[in-house]
């Protein structure tokens, strides 16, 4: 072949080559596909602090993997699979056109229990597979992850004083705190709180009703309270100091008469 020919047929080689490489792009531009994506979204639990042991773990996912499972792992332990799952809606946002790919919408939810005082987090996770494959191949993991805190009111229990009488003026104050706080204290009758470490004994009480409340307060501020006690003091009056009074009493007023005799009997 001579050169000249070479090079037209060179020439004519890169031409189509161009035209063929621009038809393909024009009919992407013209037919673009889709990105495939995945957006989880944590709705519950929300990074905050909580007064309760158990909460709703709820999500929602907007997705164009058609072939997934949903997890969630609580402070990093062993993933467990969420079984409620709710597809919302969906639609092909191809057209029609091939391939399709199916946007879905979906939420899912399980409970969050016996969870201890303190920080945690929880992570959720979208698995997709590839279908027709092996069903523990996966071609993608999405995750979301959330923390919160669980601070829940102490729980105080008071076990002495009972609802009953009394018959000493000095009560013994026990109760019981269910966690770690910062403060406990006590109202006795409604006056001002007093600051405690442990139990201690009421002292001085007048006879008649009384009543208590014992507070205990977390890091937080979360403050618990007992229920407030009725009880009543009806201690005995001291008969034996009123009689050994008495009697030092007459025994002053027989040694004056006595005196006051025996100047009568001189004069």
């Amino acid at each position: 072949m001579k050169k000249t020919e070479l090079a037209i047929t060179l020439v004519l080689a890169l031409l189509f080559s161009a035209v063929a490489g621009t038809q393909v792009v024009n009919l992407a531009r013209a037919n673009p596909i889709p990105p495939m994506h995945t957006e989880i979204t944590i709705e519950k639990p929300l990074n905050t602090t909580y007064n309760v042991n158990t909460l709703p773990l709820s999500f929602s996912v907007d997705t164009t993997f058609s072939r997934n499972s949903y997890f969630y792992s609580l402070d990093g332990e062993k993933s467990k699979q969420v079984e409620n799952i709710e597809i919302v809606s969906q639609e092909d946002i191809n057209r029609g056109k091939s391939p399709p790919i199916i946007r879905t919408v979906l939420n899912g939810s399980c409970a969050l229990s016996n969870l201890s005082e303190g920080w945690h987090n929880v992570t959720v996770y979208q698995i997709s597979y590839m279908i027709g494959v092996d069903p523990d191949y996966e071609i993608a993991r999405f995750s979301k992850n959330i923390q919160f805190r669980i601070d829940t009111l102490p729980s105080v229990l008071v076990a002495s004083p009972e609802n009953k009488n009394y018959t000493s003026s000095d009560v013994y104050l026990n109760f019981m705190v269910n966690r770690a706080v910062n403060w406990m204290g006590y109202t006795l009758d409604g006056k001002d709180n007093v600051i405690v470490t442990g139990n201690i004994t009421l002292t001085g009480l007048s006879n008649g009703v009384h009543n208590v409340t014992v507070y205990a307060k977390a890091e937080t501020g979360n403050t618990g309270a007992s229920e407030i006690i009725y009880f009543r003091v009806d201690a005995p009056f001291p008969t034996a100091l009123v009689a050994a009074a008495s009697g030092v009493s007459i025994a002053a007023v027989g040694v004056g008469l006595l005196v006051y005799f025996k100047k009568r009997k001189r004069g």
